[in-house]
């Protein structure tokens, strides 16, 4: 038997043709992702059961729970082996071995999306067709995340006298599970109008806009857009100009997080003193998405004179309206006392009622911080066929004249811009007012030879402590790439090598916070922490 299967290629031209000869697309997406992480930590019931030594009748150094009239205890324990803390020849392999175990965790996220989508031409205007495209979709995002430490079950203490009950599993990492889902639906469209050609003693002129209604089954409805336009008054010379409403939705551990308890040091504004406490990081199901407000404006020179050659220049302002934040305990017990015992954070700090000390402090993210950032991105590129092969050059160049964060509503703007302290987890972030990077490329048919610099600005130290310490300098990377294409066959094969951080460039020695001893000796989220990589392969299609 035999079939004519070519019946389902003109399905396409069939339903094109029903629907007025526009294009459409129909597509379907599903992923899944599991990662699993391990980290060495004490065991807090064995720790105290193998530092609780005491003698048996016999003489013996055994750990006390082995004494234990309850034979469920002596069972649990029987492996106990006395931790020496502070005797001659210091603890032995096998204690150590019974107090270390590994705090250990597994998160399966699952992703399935479908979407559909409708363009085409409407009709002609002076200038060319109006162009559109309208579509709808629906996603669905799963998070399943699982531990062996987690903070909501504390173990059981029965048989320890030197283990307060509530205890939890691990002595520093109890990390929490999550588990929950979110569907979205949304609908969107986008449209272009040429206003002007070519032909037009103006200029070619075209204005585009956009729109989107997204439904958050954890938080409702939002709408999005954005409406932009072009102009190119001569042959070369291009000015363009965006305006956008835009969002950023949590992540599922932002919402569905039940909880990671931490040991944290803790200034109490109340009693003027600093000790430990538990932080309690948890996820916040009320989250709604964060929005924003931007403006771009720039212009992109593109000279006949000179052939290959092409500048832009962009400004940029975008202005974050209730950004999804982590106060941080500090400054939740802060708002508390300005506020005299007031606001809603003080149900996030307990308090022990004897001495007043704070033992526990919630830390949710919230919608809270605003953000505003302002500033250039500059991009030049050149282009020329040297010899056999075509030379190309491209810089990025990129200034922030602003980068303000407001932690909370209470709180006073801060500009990080060029500065060395914060996060954005906490209070900030680390900004480098200038970043460029150089790619100069050669290629021929058979060789490519690329090499790039990268640039992290000057940072001053501050401005939350004030610091007797000069400014770190501009630091320079360079990366460098060897190709070569081989002719074998009809195959199509390359081979590369690759070094990134060429001379090997260590990252500027600066302490990271005001404690000596208990921060990182660099910024990690800025310069290279890894050193010298080198990085070969072949590539191929077949």
């Amino acid at each position: 038997p035999t079939c004519d299967c070519a019946i389902f290629p003109h399905s396409r031209d069939f339903f094109s043709n029903l629907l007025g000869g526009f294009n459409w697309d129909v597509s379907y997406q599903h992923s899944k992702a599991k990662v699993n992480g391990s980290s060495a930590d004490v065991r807090t019931d064995r720790f105290a059961a193998a530092t609780d030594a005491v003698l048996d009748a016999s003489g013996n150094i055994v750990c006390r729970p082995t004494l234990s009239s309850d034979p469920d205890v002596r069972a649990r324990y029987a492996e106990c082996s006395p931790l020496n803390m502070f005797g001659l020849g210091g603890a032995s392999n096998e204690a150590l071995d019974y107090v270390t175990g590994y705090a250990q965790f597994e998160a399966v996220t699952e992703f399935d999306e479908i979407e559909g989508t409708l363009s085409g031409d409407l009709f002609d205007l002076p200038a060319g067709a109006i162009s559109f495209a309208v579509g709808a979709g629906y996603r669905e995002s799963t998070l399943d995340l699982t531990s062996n430490g987690d903070p909501r079950f504390p173990i059981d203490t029965t048989g320890l006298r030197n283990l307060a009950e509530g205890s939890l599993p691990f002595a520093v990492l109890n990390l929490s599970t999550a588990n929950g889902s979110v569907e979205v639906k949304e609908l969107f469209g986008e449209v272009v109008l040429p206003i002007l050609d070519e032909s037009s003693i103006a200029g070619m002129l075209e204005l585009n806009g956009a729109a989107r209604q997204t439904d958050y089954s954890t938080s409702g409805n939002v709408t999005t857009w954005k409406v932009g336009g072009m102009w190119e008054p001569v042959d070369g010379l291009r000015f363009r100009a965006t305006r956008s409403r835009d969002i950023r939705a949590p992540n599922l551990y932002d919402q569905f997080n039940n909880g990671t308890e931490l040991q944290s040091v803790f200034s109490d504004p109340l009693l003027d003193e600093s000790y430990v406490v538990d932080r309690v990081v948890q996820g916040n199901k009320n989250l709604e998405p964060e929005s924003s407000d931007s403006y771009t404006a720039g212009v992109v020179f593109e000279p006949n004179a000179v052939p290959g050659l092409m500048f832009s220049i962009d400004y940029y302002d975008i202005s974050v309206e209730d950004a999804i934040q982590s106060p941080g305990i500090n400054t939740i017990a802060r708002v508390c006392e300005e506020s005299n015992g007031a606001s809603s954070f003080c149900d996030l700090v307990i308090r022990n009622p004897d001495d007043n000390r704070a033992t526990r402090i919630i830390d949710s993210p919230i919608n809270i911080a605003e953000l505003q950032t302002s500033g250039v991105d500059i991009e030049v590129g050149y282009a020329k066929n040297i010899g056999p092969g075509v030379f190309s050059s491209r810089l990025f160049a990129t200034y922030v004249d602003k980068f303000e964060l407001q932690d909370t509503p209470f709180g006073t703007p801060t500009n990080f811009a060029g500065w060395t302290e914060g996060d954005l987890s906490s209070a900030g972030a680390v900004v480098p007012r200038v970043r460029a990077n150089l790619l100069v490329n050669y290629s021929t048919d058979r060789w490519t030879l690329s090499a790039q610099e990268r640039m992290v600005g000057r940072l001053k130290r501050g401005p939350i402590n004030e610091w007797a310490e000069d400014d770190l300098p501009a630091v320079f990377y360079t990366d460098l790439t060897v190709a070569f294409r081989p002719v074998i066959g009809d195959d199509e094969l390359e081979v590369f090598l690759t070094v990134n951080n060429l001379f090997d460039k260590n990252p500027p020695k600066v302490a990271t916070g005001p404690s000596p001893g208990l921060h990182l000796s660099t910024i990690t989220e800025v310069y290279d922490v890894v050193g010298r990589q080198v990085v070969g392969g072949v590539r191929f299609n077949f």
